[in-house]
């Protein structure tokens, strides 16, 4: 009885520690949802709020008006895509499609324009690639690596996005003459989720995310930077899957 009695109080004991690591498994995803959630409505707050900075001074010019709907038509998918995620629960249903990378990027490029310093786009439309990959996604990873250049640049510098020549893959240079960082914090803080540089005003995710979801295309981001000089973003992304 007495070993029988030791067997069932090991028995009773891994029962509760694996429902309490199943419960703070759970708990972790919840919070970690919950963060890339944030993250991306923070985004969209951020399109709306300067669509409505700009329409004070722009509001009578047609060019402007056109830039305005295809800034909220750009909302409106973002936020079904969060709708969507919220009903699946998970963040890890998505849904591929044939995708032009070359148009993704001089759309992530136009989306950034009116912020300062605006990206220089150097990429011609007609070096048409197709991937079938998550449209969406892909686009925030260079809408979110052109925001950094820009946060890190003062208004009178330069963030310029380009092509690069590579066999085999879809290259992306994102390039600017920022403040820059050092070794130290490219290898130990800048792709760790929830360290952030922007206090409140960020979830510490972005570069997590870009990171992981072009290793999830077998792809890898290259940074290079010197203090005071600038930093240089380079996407390789695999032609063929």
């Amino acid at each position: 009885m007495r070993v029988i009695g030791k067997q069932l109080s090991v028995f009773i004991n891994l029962h509760i520690t694996s429902t309490q690591l199943a419960e703070s498994q759970q708990f972790s995803a919840f919070n970690q949802m919950s963060t890339f959630l944030v993250h991306d409505l923070k985004n969209v707050l951020a399109q709306l709020e300067l669509l409505s900075k700009n329409a004070k001074k722009h509001r009578n010019n047609p060019e402007f008006i056109d830039d305005a709907f295809v800034t909220i038509e750009s909302a409106s998918a973002r936020l079904n895509k969060v709708l969507s995620h919220l009903r699946k629960r998970s963040l890890q249903e998505h849904g591929l499609e044939k995708t032009n990378l070359t148009e993704v990027i001089v759309e992530a490029c136009h989306d950034r324009m009116h912020n300062s310093p605006p990206p220089t786009c150097d990429i011609k439309m007609e070096d048409e690639v197709f991937l079938e990959v998550d449209k969406e996604r892909i686009k925030n990873v260079f809408l979110h690596l052109i925001q950094n250049s820009q946060d890190a640049t003062e208004a009178n510098g330069s963030v310029t996005v380009s092509r690069v020549d590579k066999e085999g893959f879809f290259v992306v240079r994102i390039e600017d003459d920022g403040i820059g960082m050092s070794e130290s914090f490219i290898s130990n803080r800048l792709f760790k989720p929830f360290d952030t540089t922007k206090g409140n005003a960020g979830m510490g995710i972005g570069a997590y995310d870009a990171k992981k979801f072009i290793e999830q295309l077998n792809g890898y981001i290259e940074v290079t930077s010197s203090e005071g000089v600038g930093s240089r973003f380079e996407v390789y992304i695999p032609t063929e899957q």
